[in-house]
């Protein structure tokens, strides 16, 4: 009798540790992090996107099909476009891009943007690893914004962060469905070994884009 309480007991409890696991692993399933960021937390619109051959000072062309051989995700931001990308959101607070190798030392970050309305003349933080710094929206138009780093430590991730509650950009024409929280739409984003004063010198002659609706 003893003999089969004792195996009742020890089965009881494989099986309970076994349904345990498997509820564990429901809730913080063993997943990559791109997996996780595109059907778990939603902040990712694209899911194994092809690459690109591409060097940091060619950068990141939003508007390219895919993603550069140097970039490991995107979060934040909304769909490709042809002009580019906003940032949205609806996938985050902050829009994040995620590199394949980490970036240190001095570093001069040169994006192509421009705000949504609601950011027009605001401070927004761009982040690389531990440094923080601030960059003021200007204007409706596209323009270069330059934010150098210094003595960055090793650090893979590039967030931009934005001031309070990011809203709708539609809240007046009811009859458009568009619900995304736009921030920025960039263009291009591009980072240099140095420092930004040297950075104009080697961008290339712009190109003519589309500016987005």
């Amino acid at each position: 009798m003893r003999l089969k309480t004792t195996i009742s007991v020890v089965i009881a409890l494989g099986l309970s540790g076994f349904y345990c696991a498997i509820l564990l692993l429901a809730l913080n399933p063993r997943v990559s992090e791109e997996y996780r960021a595109y059907y778990i937390e939603r902040v990712s619109t694209e899911w194994k996107p092809v690459r690109y051959a591409a060097m940091l000072e060619e950068g990141i062309a939003f508007g390219a099909p895919g993603l550069p051989v140097f970039v490991r995700n995107l979060s934040g931001f909304s769909f490709r476009e042809v002009w580019g990308r906003w940032t949205d959101a609806n996938h985050g607070p902050t829009a994040r891009i995620v590199f394949a190798d980490s970036l240190d030392g001095l570093l001069c970050l040169d994006l192509k943007a421009r705000p949504a309305n609601s950011m027009k003349g605001k401070l927004i933080t761009v982040a690389l690893g531990d440094q923080q710094k601030e960059i003021i929206l200007r204007g409706s138009d596209f323009s270069d914004y330059f934010v150098e780093f210094f003595e960055t430590r090793p650090a893979e991730t590039l967030e931009f962060r934005f001031p309070g509650t990011v809203p709708p950009e539609n809240t007046v024409d009811l009859s458009n469905p568009d619900t995304r929280r736009l921030g920025l739409a960039m263009v291009n984003l591009r980072l240099f070994r140095g420092s930004c004063p040297a950075a104009p010198a080697l961008r290339n002659a712009s190109k003519g884009n589309a500016v987005p609706n």
